[in-house]
């Protein structure tokens, strides 16, 4: 979605020709169309970059801050892990830090499936990339409301983890009949 609106912002503010006026009009509606039709219910979106050499070393820890504006709604929290065809494990271990915003700190460890017993890439795959969409929380409802900080960080045996490319994290609110 950034990449829609910084193209309708340089669209917006490049000088256009003759019928101008129905040009951004039509920018307008064209941005109004690309926001209309995003997920409303995703409240945070961050992916990551893990290194221009394809690897993850274990002291790279990333961190993700979600301001939780309502606690009263349940969420699903979804960590994102994308890596490219060559990875050469069946799981990747993480552990993933919470700060709450009281200051109370948890800390869980997770093990993904990255591949199958059959050896079958888990995830969607698009060309040599696969992303896996891991649920955190199903439906998590935030005791308080304010800032959570989330530290990621891989604990593999080695401490680089070839063909790891990003992490993210997804919170989205849960509609009412959920």
């Amino acid at each position: 979605m950034r990449k829609w609106v910084f193209l309708m912002t340089a669209l917006w503010l490049k000088p256009l020709p003759q019928n101008s006026v129905l040009n951004r009009i039509f920018v307008i509606l064209l941005a109004a169309i690309t926001l209309v039709s995003c997920d409303s219910s995703v409240v945070y979106s961050d992916y990551q970059d893990l290194s221009d050499n394809l690897e993850w070393r274990r002291t790279d820890v990333r961190s993700f801050e979600i301001e939780v504006a309502e606690n009263l709604t349940p969420y699903e929290h979804q960590l994102i892990f994308r890596h490219a065809t060559g990875y050469p494990y069946s799981h990747i271990l993480l552990r993933i830090t919470e700060v709450q915003p009281n200051g109370d700190v948890v800390t869980r460890d997770e093990r993904i499936l990255v591949r199958d017993e059959a050896g079958k890439f888990e995830g969607k795959a698009d060309g040599d990339l696969v992303d896996i969409t891991y649920i955190l929380d199903k439906s998590r409802n935030f005791k308080s409301w304010g800032k959570y900080k989330f530290t990621v960080e891989h604990t593999m045996p080695r401490d680089t983890v070839h063909l790891a490319l990003e992490v993210g994290m997804v919170l989205r609110k849960l509609s009412a009949e959920k």
